[in-house]
Parts: structure tokens; C-alpha cells; sequence
């Protein structure tokens, strides 16, 4: 049986090709900072729950009924040995689509936790093309870490960009056949420029509020 991420007219994408070229630009995105490896691994689960056939169903008669494909990549994640950080990863495979959910409990269903106890379409058809990647790195150093979760909910978001930017531009490259013409955008010294003029005005406002604050206070010592 064929499974197919994508359809359209008369072309298709497989699963497993969305899945490749997914993981490949995430994982030169996350090379950036050094963590191609989470990018890489993101990107081959972040989909796996097109593997259903629920899910091929809908596609293949253009449906309009929503079928759950994100949960699947992060119940694997949690699957992982206790050990292993899978389940960070599992923040960012969920939420590729909704947003990057709580950690939360299991009686919230929108949690991350929620979702891992979620009874979703059987995907298990993903074992037969796609292995599960191998994590080789640690997220950070936490012995040079003072705030050990700021910086991990920061190492969480950056992936999550890694993967939804890539997802996105793999899925629009087949969309438009392969046609994705985009220019670099402006410089930074433009944009900063532009973000200067912008809260110019937000920055008199405060300077004014401050001076008008500390006359009075003055005014007030006297």
C-alpha cells in the first residue's frame, strides 16, 4: 500500500518523502546552533500518523474530517527508553500544527501529557519506511546553565521553528510543483531601522511620562 502526505490534481507525495525532505531542511536549520540531529529527528516523526489509514481515507477522498496525524510522532517519542530525551522532542512534534502545548497532566487532553494517552488512528504502518533517528546530542550544557528551564524552553522553541519552517517549505515546494521562488528579505540594518521608527513614538511617550515623573516628585520634596 502506498501512503501519501500530499495530493495535488494528479500528483502525489508520499509520506515518507514529506517525512525526507522535511527532515533534511529541519536539520540544516538546527545545524545552525549545533543540534542537527534534533531537527533531523523531528522532522522524520513529526508525520508518521499519515500512516493510518484513517488518514488515507480522507486524503484520498479529499475530506474534510480532521484526522489526528500530529500525536502519533510524539506518543513514539515517549515510547523511547525513559532514559533517552525523546521526549523533548515530543513539544515540538506535537505542537507542528497547534502550537507547542503545556506539559500539563493526562486528564488535560490538549497537554502534552494528555496526548500521550491519546487513543489515536493505528499508524504503526510507519515501522515498514521509516526508522526512528538517533538522537546524539544533549539539548545543552546544564552545567553552564543557571536557569536550567528558561533554557530549555528555549531549546524547545528553536527546534519547533526548525520543523514548522521546514514542514512548511517542503509541503509548499510539492504544492507548487517545485516552483518556490523567494528573495532574501532585507538587511538587518534596514529592519532594525524600521523596528527604531516604529517604537520611536512608544519611546517619547515613556521619556515624556518619566521627565513629567520626577519633576512632580521633585515639586512634591518641596
Amino acid at each position: 500500500m502506498e501512503y501519501y502526505a500530499h495530493i495535488q490534481e494528479d500528483r502525489k507525495q508520499s509520506v515518507k518523502d514529506h517525512l525526507t525532505g522535511t527532515a533534511e531542511l529541519a536539520g540544516r536549520f538546527a545545524a545552525k546552533f549545533g543540534k542537527r540531529d534534533w531537527g533531523y529527528c523531528c522532522g522524520m516523526l513529526h508525520d508518521i500518523g499519515k500512516y493510518s489509514e484513517a488518514f488515507q481515507k480522507k486524503i484520498m477522498e479529499n475530506g474534510s474530517q480532521r484526522v489526528d496525524h500530529s500525536t502519533a510522532g510524539a506518543q513514539v517519542c515517549f515510547a523511547q527508553d525513559s532514559r533517552t530525551l525523546y521526549w523533548i522532542a515530543a513539544f515540538c512534534i506535537a505542537g507542528h500544527h497547534a502550537g507547542i502545548p503545556d506539559y500539563g497532566s493526562p486528564a488535560n487532553p490538549k497537554s502534552l501529557l494528555g496526548r500521550k494517552k491519546k487513543q489515536v488512528p493505528d499508524y504503526q504502518a510507519y515501522q515498514k519506511e521509516i526508522a526512528i533517528p538517533e538522537l546524539k546530542s544533549l539539548p545543552f550544557d546544564d552545567s553552564h546553565t543557571e536557569n536550567f528551564s528558561f533554557a530549555l524552553s528555549v531549546f524547545i522553541r528553536m527546534v519547533y521553528s526548525c520543523l514548522v519552517d521546514a514542514d512548511f517549505l517542503d509541503t509548499e515546494a510539492f504544492m507548487n510543483n517545485g516552483k518556490v521562488v523567494r528573495d532574501s528579505g532585507e538587511s538587518l540594518e534596514v529592519l532594525l531601522k524600521k523596528l527604531e521608527n516604529y517604537v520611536s513614538g512608544w519611546l517619547r511617550f515613556l521619556y515624556k511620562g518619566i521627565i513629567i515623573n520626577h519633576n512632580e516628585n521633585r515639586a512634591n520634596l518641596h
